[in-house]
C-alpha cells in the first residue's frame, strides 16, 4: 500500500468516499462489457414486438456502466421511442440509456437501420420480414449479448456475435465455397475459404461498415482460381493454394499480404544448385566462377510460383538449367531467366535485352537444340556493294534465322530488303561460316543507313 497517487487513480469506493448513486455507477465500468447479460428476447405476434425481460449493462459517458433489469415483459408498439409496430425499413431493435443524476431516467426503444445504430447503443435483434413486410422471424446473430464466463471450462461463453461500439469483436469464418461470391458489406473480421472445382469470381466491392476490418481469402484448390474485384474493376487473382489479406480504409480495400507477395531472394550463389519444391516466389543471384548446374524438377508448392534466375558472372561462366524431363537451357553472364509454374510444370521467359551485342538466350528449341540470338552492330550499309562484318559467334553453330533492322534517322528498313519495283534497290543478308562473317550486299547507294543483324542460332 502507497500514500502516491501515481497515474491519477481513481478508486471506487475509496475510504471516506460518498456513497452516492453516480459513483455505484462507475464500479462495473471497464470491467464488464455492455450488453445483455440475460433475457432479452423478443416474441412477435403480426408486427407486434414484445421484450422480455432481461438484465443488461449499459455504457454511458466517459466513467458509467449502469445495471438495468427489468421484470416485466414490453409490448414495444406502446414505447413512444419505438414508432408503432415492426417496419422492414428500420429492422434493428436497440435500446439506448444515458446515465442522469436525476430519478426518472430510463432506457428508450427504438426501431432503426444500421446505419442509424449509435457507439453506445445496445442491439437486441434484428427482426426479419416477408416480401410484404409481415415479420416472419427473429435473427440474434447481431444482438449485443455479452461473453459470460464459464467457470467449469476456464473460458467465455459467447451465446453470438459479440460486438463493442456497434464493431463486432469475434470473426465471421466461411468454409467450403465452390460458387462465383458477392459479399455484403462487413461489420467485422471475416475469413473465407475457396474449394472451387471450377475458376470462381469473388466480388467486395461493397466494401465494410468499419475501418480496419480484415478480410482473408483462401484458395485451397490445386487447380483453379479465385478472381477477386475489390474496388472499383480492379481485380486481383488468388491463385492455386494461395492466399491474399485485405483491409478496408474506410473508403476502399487495400490488399496488405498475399502469398504472391512473398518472396525469397538467395544471393551469391557460386555452386551447383538442386532446389527442394519452392513454397514462395524466389529470386536465385549466381555470380559463378565456373560452369554451375541448376536443378528445378522438384516444381513449386503452387501454380503462379515464379523464379528469376540471375548470371551475374563478370565473364563467360553460364548456368545450366534443368526444369523437367531432359530439357535443359544456358543463362549466359549477364542473363536472366524467368520460370514460371503451371499445373504442366515450368514454363520460361528470358529477361535479357535482346538488343545487346553479346550472345543471349531465347526461348525453345531448334531440331531439339536451344536457341541462342546475337545482334550485330552492322554500321552503314555499302554503296552498291558487298559489305562484310564478323559476328563473333563461336563454333560450332548453326543458324536458325538471319534478319535485320536499318534506319536512316527517318524510315526504317526491314533486312533482307525486297524492292518489287526496281530490283537494284533490293538488298540481300547471308553468313559465311568460311571466315564467320555477315555480308550485306546492295546494288544502290544505301550508305545513308546504319544497320544491325540478328542472327539466331543453336551451338551445334
Amino acid at each position: 500500500m502507497g500514500a502516491n497517487n501515481y497515474g491519477n487513480a481513481n478508486i471506487t469506493f475509496r475510504y471516506k468516499h460518498p456513497a452516492k448513486a453516480e459513483n455505484f455507477n462507475s464500479v462495473l465500468r471497464g470491467v464488464c462489457p455492455s450488453g445483455i447479460y440475460k433475457g432479452g428476447t423478443v416474441s412477435y405476434i403480426g408486427n407486434i414486438l414484445t421484450l422480455a425481460p432481461y438484465t443488461a449493462i449499459f455504457e454511458s459517458s466517459n466513467d458509467k456502466a449502469t445495471t438495468i433489469t427489468t421484470t416485466s415483459s414490453i409490448d414495444l408498439s406502446t414505447v413512444t421511442t419505438f414508432g408503432g409496430n415492426a417496419s422492414s425499413a428500420t429492422p434493428y431493435v436497440i435500446m439506448r440509456y444515458t446515465y442522469s443524476n436525476v430519478i426518472s431516467n430510463y432506457p428508450d426503444y427504438y426501431q432503426v437501420a444500421f446505419e442509424d445504430i449509435q457507439s453506445t447503443d445496445i442491439i437486441i435483434c434484428k427482426v426479419l420480414f416477408d416480401g410484404g413486410g409481415v415479420v416472419n422471424g427473429i435473427d440474434y446473430s447481431e444482438a449485443h449479448t455479452a461473453p459470460q464466463y464459464n467457470k467449469d471450462l476456464n473460458t467465455f461463453n459467447i451465446a453470438c456475435d459479440t460486438f463493442i461500439k456497434n464493431k463486432k469483436i469475434n470473426k465471421d469464418i466461411t468454409t467450403g465455397i465452390d460458387v462465383n461470391t458477392t459479399t455484403n458489406e462487413l461489420i467485422c473480421n471475416t475469413s473465407l475459404f475457396f474449394t472451387p472445382t471450377a475458376d470462381r469470381t469473388l466480388d467486395i466491392t461493397a466494401g465494410a461498415h468499419f475501418a480496419d476490418i480484415d478480410l482473408y481469402i483462401y484458395n485451397n484448390s490445386d487447380t483453379y482460381k479465385v478472381t477477386l474485384t475489390y474496388y472499383m474493376s480492379n481485380t486481383f487473382d488468388v491463385l492455386p493454394n494461395g492466399y491474399v489479406a485485405l483491409r478496408w480504409n474506410g473508403t476502399r480495400w487495400i490488399i496488405f499480404d498475399s502469398s504472391e507477395m512473398k518472396k525469397e531472394i538467395i544471393r551469391e550463389l557460386d555452386a551447383n544448385y538442386t532446389a527442394s519444391k519452392f513454397e514462395n516466389n524466389t529470386d536465385l543471384f549466381f555470380v559463378p566462377t565456373a560452369d554451375r548446374t541448376i536443378n528445378l524438377t522438384a516444381g513449386a508448392r503452387f501454380v503462379g510460383c515464379e523464379v528469376l534466375i540471375s548470371n551475374d558472372a563478370s565473364s563467360t561462366y553460364k548456368l545450366t538449367v534443368s526444369f523437367g524431363g531432359v530439357e535443359t537451357i544456358d543463362i549466359h553472364f549477364e542473363c536472366k531467366v524467368k520460370f514460371t509454374y503451371s499445373s504442366t510444370g515450368w514454363t520460361y521467359e528470358v529477361l535479357t535485352d535482346f538488343s545487346r551485342e553479346t550472345e543471349t538466350i531465347i526461348k525453345g528449341t531448334f531440331l531439339g537444340y536451344q536457341k541462342y540470338r546475337k545482334v550485330v552492330n552492322f554500321g552503314a550499309l555499302p554503296n552498291a556493294g558487298q559489305k562484310e562484318v564478323a559476328h563473333g559467334i563461336q563454333t560450332p553453330y548453326t543458324i536458325v534465322s538471319i534478319s535485320g533492322i536499318a534506319f536512316d534517322g527517318n524510315t526504317d528498313l526491314t533486312l533482307p530488303h525486297t524492292n518489287y519495283s526496281t530490283n537494284a534497290q533490293s538488298i540481300y543478308v547471308f553468313l559465311r561460316h568460311s571466315d564467320n562473317k555477315v555480308a550485306v550486299g546492295t546494288g544502290f547507294d544505301w550508305s545513308a543507313y546504319n544497320a544491325k543483324i540478328i542472327i539466331e542460332y543453336t551451338k551445334t
